[in-house]
């Protein structure tokens, strides 16, 4: 039998919709396979970070105005099963800000690790200086005020309450406008060396006081040796915000 192109032409009309019902049908049995379940550890890391937010905040006694958290995390991490986990990451003491890393350990049903980046942003109110501080100034209340600042940019050393600030001594020059840090200031020195003092002594209830010289310079709440000036000892105490020496006993 000699096989016509009119034969070809039905043959392959009768073959076509067979195709196209395959073609359409691929999709739907791809989309009916299981999907890999989210293990909840993305939304955990989250929660996690939150915690630690929250703790910096109740030590340092303030409250952040908003605050985000963006997690970069492998796709094969939060898909592989796990039950249990820990989080974990370097310089644990200080605040979770900017660019942190952090440490993922499954617990259970099989033990893994892996590794996630969190992009953390948080907002207060911090000190800000009004005017350039020079080195040496000190601090008064009309060189600061509080404005909102993304602590991401400062890390851990910001200052949020005025009192953190005032009658202290600038170490280095800030310029108006900048967020003043910890560690550009240090403590006035209240005690000078040949300064006379007040000794004053605390025991169960009981307090007197007498005079005395201070024999070097101190800071609030350093130790100090002073000379009582009625016996001539020399005693060791602790400098108070007065000016004033707490010490062990008088030394009469």
């Amino acid at each position: 039998m000699t096989i016509t192109d009119e034969n070809l032409r039905a043959i392959k009309e009768a073959l076509l919709p067979q195709r196209k019902h395959f073609v359409l049908l691929l999709p739907l049995l791809l989309t009916g396979l299981p999907a890999h379940a989210d293990n909840g550890i993305s939304a955990a890391l989250k929660q996690h970070v939150e915690q630690e937010l929250s703790s910096y905040q109740q030590r340092q006694n303030f409250q952040a105005t908003k605050q985000k958290i963006e997690l970069r995390i492998a796709d094969a991490t939060v898909t592989q099963p796990c039950d249990s986990w820990q989080f974990s990451r370097p310089n644990a003491d200080r605040a979770p800000l900017g660019r942190v890393g952090y440490r993922i350990q499954c617990l259970q049903p099989n033990a893994w690790t892996s590794r996630a980046i969190a992009e953390v942003h948080l907002w207060a109110k911090v000190v800000i200086a009004t005017k350039t501080l020079e080195r040496d100034t000190q601090i008064r209340a009309g060189d600061i005020k509080l404005a909102p600042f993304d602590l991401a940019k400062l890390n851990d050393a910001a200052l949020f309450h005025a009192t953190d600030v005032l009658n202290k001594i600038v170490r280095r020059r800030i310029q108006a406008g900048q967020s003043i840090l910890s560690f550009q200031l240090e403590s006035p020195e209240l005690v000078k060396r040949g300064d006379m003092v007040t000794l004053l002594v605390k025991i169960a209830g009981f307090s007197a006081s007498t005079r005395g010289t201070a024999l070097e310079d101190g800071k609030l709440n350093e130790r100090v040796k002073v000379r009582n000036n009625s016996s001539d000892k020399v005693l060791e105490g602790t400098v108070l915000a007065d000016g004033q020496v707490l010490v062990d006993f008088i030394g009469q």
